[in-house]
């Protein structure tokens, strides 16, 4: 479970969830199990997996990989431990998996990295020509009356 503390009593502790829903926790659940601070993490850590079309060719992937781990790397608030790598080849494509770490406590500027890089991202593919895969969207028929 995972919330904002509201109101700390004698015998619970009220959290306010990311649903916004109210949450009443023992206080003998807090002592018995770890207890996680989100807000004392000095970074937030994002991974994902990109998967490429067949069609994108090795020195595609190499020129993307390079190019797109010179950008994360250059953001101020992403720490250098950045990974990109080719991880599997899958029936749908070439996968490349991602993970870096923003150094923020706001989850608002950390979504706004997040979406910053994501468009760069974007636009590295884009002009390294690669293609990202996409999964054939099955027919609709219509049906007459």
């Amino acid at each position: 479970m995972s919330g904002t503390v509201e109101k700390i009593g004698f015998r619970s502790t009220r959290l306010r969830t990311a649903e916004k829903s109210y949450l009443t926790v023992p206080n003998k659940s807090m002592i018995d199990k770890p207890l996680d601070n989100l807000s004392l993490r000095t970074s937030r850590r994002v991974g994902f997996s990109l998967t490429f079309d067949h069609c994108t060719t090795s020195a595609q992937l190499h020129a993307i990989i390079a190019d797109a781990l010179e950008i994360m790397k250059a953001h101020s608030l992403v720490t250098q431990d950045v990974q990109m790598k080719f991880s599997a080849l899958t029936p749908t494509g070439k996968e490349v998996t991602v993970q870096y770490f923003v150094e923020t406590t706001s989850y608002d500027e950390y979504l706004d990295v997040k979406e910053d890089l994501n468009y760069r991202l974007v636009e590295v593919v884009e002009h390294h020509g690669g293609l990202f895969s996409s999964t054939p969207v099955p027919a609709v028929n219509a049906v007459k009356s």
